[in-house]
């Protein structure tokens, strides 16, 4: 017994000189919190595996949920994770018109839909988040229209029916809880330990096989270290769920080098940190309610890696920026951004349904005494054609600067060409929508964001017509993986018997365009401007404000 406690004692005190030795050379910032800010963070790093496995980079200890100590294992030990009989949660699909942590907020919107006419329930679920300014686990209100559906498709089906009434997202809600037992094998000896739903591992570092972008042209998988505690967690489906837990500024420092290159202007970096911390916040408990973490590591809510690309730049971004977020009134801005405008960012709205953010109009790239057209300028197709057939003096037009070579990667992207024959284009929307339209005949714009991106398409076939909307869906039906933005304009060659045998698509921009450009946000910072000069002209009706 008293070698055994030697032994932990030992193994502790190794584990603290190695995480101070991390903290002097990697600048680790460890910044004292106030008691209503979330300290640690849950990150969604693999989700729905049935068997995984992990390299120790250190020596660590794996626990139960309850804080048991069931195994004590080595560096360089090589482990397997694996689910053994997991059982899925009940689902079901509910159609909700708000959800609020105020109980009697969400009976008056009950009311109002009920006068409408509209059969409504109130369900409640528990989840973390933000609310009057501290972070925990709240009871939500979800004002639903009173009809449980299946299949996701049924409710999107019966959404569309009431649409012209009420705005609701579909929503999925746990009937019971999933069960399951997590079984972990060191492989160097062989041991073997289990848990009911869940397993901890505490351990400086640890190296996992993810991946991040599916789907998207950046689409990227591989081996990376992670610091903090590994969680493998039953999820609603019964299979594995690997959770990252590590600290607010921790997180940022990854996301900021992910979602930026870390080699761009420090202003530019803590511009970002900015946005990263106040995009968190703001989104707590919305993206993953049913999900036994806060935040994904991808696109779908911002991109972690893991620790392997982090500088001192981009530590010295989130130190220096520590706490700050961008808020308007009193609320916490959702403060979305893009890689390259294009020249023109875009209203939230026009991208997602959903209440207009005074904090997220689309502005012109530049200078607003600079701007010479009319605010609705490129809502207009002739407009259109001028803006992405040409290069307008903007910030993220990087013709305009001696561009350094960290961000040269951005230059194909602030104009670019996509062609198809008849034939790609054809089997690309058979595939990516399911219908056969026959030979593409046309792609006609019908609405365009004030940013000049595309939210609707008709696209003409000869054996049926096909309406696309949203952003996101344009850019998906039109690509093999996805086209850089819908800001495009559609010219068709060689026309033979009224059928194009070639489309050429010609666009501006690389993301959906609300908010923070990334490559206009370090031109700015190239050309002298500080982080709070760049924030104030994406994000026009924020206010930078310290909230720990």
């Amino acid at each position: 017994m008293i070698a055994q406690i030697y032994k932990k004692n030992t193994m502790r005190l190794k584990r603290t000189f190695i995480f101070i030795l991390l903290f002097s050379l990697n600048c680790a910032i460890q910044p004292t919190v106030d008691k209503k800010v979330v300290k640690t963070i849950r990150v969604g790093i693999v989700t729905d595996i049935s068997r995984t496995e992990f390299q120790a980079g250190d020596d660590f200890d794996v626990y139960t949920y309850d804080g048991t100590l069931l195994m004590t294992g080595q560096t360089g030990d090589q482990c397997t994770i694996q689910v053994i009989s997991g059982t899925a949660a009940t689902m079901v699909y509910r159609l909700v018109a708000k959800s609020t942590p105020d109980e009697r907020e969400a009976a008056g919107y009950a009311a109002e839909l009920q006068s409408k006419g509209l059969p409504v329930a109130i369900k409640t679920t528990r989840q973390r988040m933000l609310y009057k300014g501290e972070i925990g686990d709240y009871n939500m209100s979800h004002v639903c229209i009173n009809k449980e559906f299946k299949e996701q498709n049924a409710a999107e089906e019966y959404r569309r029916t009431i649409s012209s009434l009420v705005y609701t997202k579909i929503s999925p809600f746990m009937l019971d809880y999933p069960k399951g037992t997590v079984q972990l094998t060191n492989l160097r000896n062989n041991e073997k330990v289990e848990s009911s739903y869940y397993l901890r591992i505490v351990g400086n570092v640890i190296v996992i096989e993810s991946k991040s972008g599916q789907g998207f042209h950046f689409e990227n998988e591989g081996k990376r270290t992670y610091h903090g505690d590994i969680n493998y967690v039953i999820d609603r489906n019964g299979k594995i769920t690997i959770i990252n837990e590590i600290s607010m500024d921790d997180y940022l420092c990854s996301v900021v080098s992910a979602e930026m290159n870390p080699k761009f202007p420090l202003q530019a970096l803590k511009a970002q940190a900015v946005t990263a911390r106040s995009y968190t916040l703001s989104h707590l408990g919305k993206q993953h309610p049913l999900d036994p973490f806060d935040v994904c590591d991808d696109v779908h809510c911002q991109v972690f890696a893991g620790s392997s690309r982090i500088t001192a730049d981009v530590v010295t971004a989130v130190r220096e920026t520590e706490g700050e977020v961008l808020t308007n009134d009193g609320e916490i801005c959702e403060t979305f951004y893009c890689g390259v405008c294009g020249g023109h960012t875009e209203h939230n709205e026009n991208v997602w349904q959903g209440t207009p953010r005074r904090y997220l109009r689309g502005v012109f790239d530049l200078p607003s005494n600079n701007v010479q057209v009319s605010e609705n300028y490129l809502i207009e197709e002739d407009h259109v054609e001028k803006w992405v057939s040409n290069e307008p003096r903007v910030y993220c037009n990087l013709n305009l600067i001696e561009c350094p070579p960290y961000l040269e990667y951005t230059k194909k992207y602030f104009r670019w060409t996509v062609e198809y024959s008849q034939s790609e284009i054809k089997r690309i929307v058979e595939k990516k929508t399911g219908k056969s339209l026959g030979q593409i005949s046309d792609i006609i714009p019908l609405e365009r964001g004030i940013s000049g991106r595309l939210n609707k398409i008709r696209i003409n076939g000869t054996k049926q017509n096909l309406i696309v909307d949203k952003e996101l869906e344009i850019r998906r039906v039109l690509s093999d993986s996805y086209l850089y933005s819908s800001c495009f304009i559609v010219e068709k060659e060689a026309i033979s018997n009224n059928i194009p045998q070639k489309f050429k698509i010609i666009g501006a921009g690389w993301g959906h365009g609300v908010g923070m450009c990334q490559t206009g946000a370090a031109v700015m910072a190239i050309r002298g401007a500080s982080y709070n000069t760049i924030l104030a002209h994406y994000y026009r009706e924020s206010k930078l404000t310290r909230m720990y």
